[in-house]
C-alpha cells in the first residue's frame, strides 16, 4: 500500500498471495471451503475464488475472464511454488510515477526469499507495462470486446460506463528458477 502522506489517501495498492497447495482438512477448518470433492489438498486461488464467488456479482465474469487466460494452469503444471500476483492499482491522480513499478519489484525478492519458483499474475493491457519493464514473459491474452460470459459480452462499450481504457487482458510470468 502507497499512502499520500500529505492526505492519508490511498495512492497505490497491490495484492499478492503465494498459490500453494492446503490440505483439504485445514481448507475446510480454517476457511469454510467445501469444494475438495474427496482431494486431500486445494489450492489456495480455490479458497479465494470461493469466497469471492458471489461476494460481488460483478466480479464472476472478471474472475471467469481471469480463468480463460489459463495462467494458473500454465505455471502450476512446472511449479508448486508460486506467488500470484492479483491486483495493482494506482491512482490517476499519482499516475506516471513509477508506483506500479516499484509494486511489481517489491514482491520477487519476497518470492525469491521463500523459495517460490514463479510470480505469475493477470494484468491488463493498461497495467502491462510495469511488468514486461520488470521482466515477465507475456503469455496469453483475452480481448474484453470478444469475452463472452452468460450469453453477453459484459465488457463490449455496449454493456460498460467504465472509464477504463484498457482493451486486453494479458496473463504474464516470471520464473525465479
Amino acid at each position: 500500500v502507497v499512502l499520500d502522506r500529505s492526505t492519508g489517501k490511498l495512492a497505490a495498492a497491490a495484492i499478492a498471495y503465494p498459490e500453494v497447495l492446503i490440505g483439504s482438512d485445514i481448507a475446510e477448518r480454517e476457511y469454510g471451503f467445501h469444494g475438495a470433492g474427496g482431494r486431500d489438498a486445494v489450492w489456495m486461488g480455490e479458497i479465494l475464488e470461493h469466497k469471492l464467488e458471489g461476494l460481488v456479482p460483478t466480479l464472476n465474469p472478471i474472475m471467469a475472464l481471469l480463468g480463460q487466460l489459463g495462467m494458473f494452469e500454465h505455471v502450476t503444471a512446472r511449479t508448486a511454488k508460486s506467488l500470484h500476483f492479483f491486483m495493482v492499482a494506482v491512482d490517476p491522480s499519482w499516475g506516471n510515477l513509477g508506483l506500479s513499478q516499484a509494486l511489481v519489484a517489491y514482491y520477487e525478492p519476497l518470492a525469491r526469499a521463500h523459495g517460490l519458483e514463479a510470480i505469475w499474475t493477470e494484468v491488463t493491457s493498461q497495467s502491462w507495462v510495469a511488468f514486461s519493464k520488470a521482466g515477465y514473459e507475456f503469455q496469453s491474452e483475452v480481448a474484453f470486446e470478444d469475452f463472452v460470459f452468460d450469453g453477453c459480452k459484459p465488457f463490449s462499450k455496449q454493456f460498460s460506463s467504465s472509464p477504463v481504457t484498457a482493451t486486453h487482458a494479458k496473463g504474464a510470468v516470471k520464473w525465479l528458477a
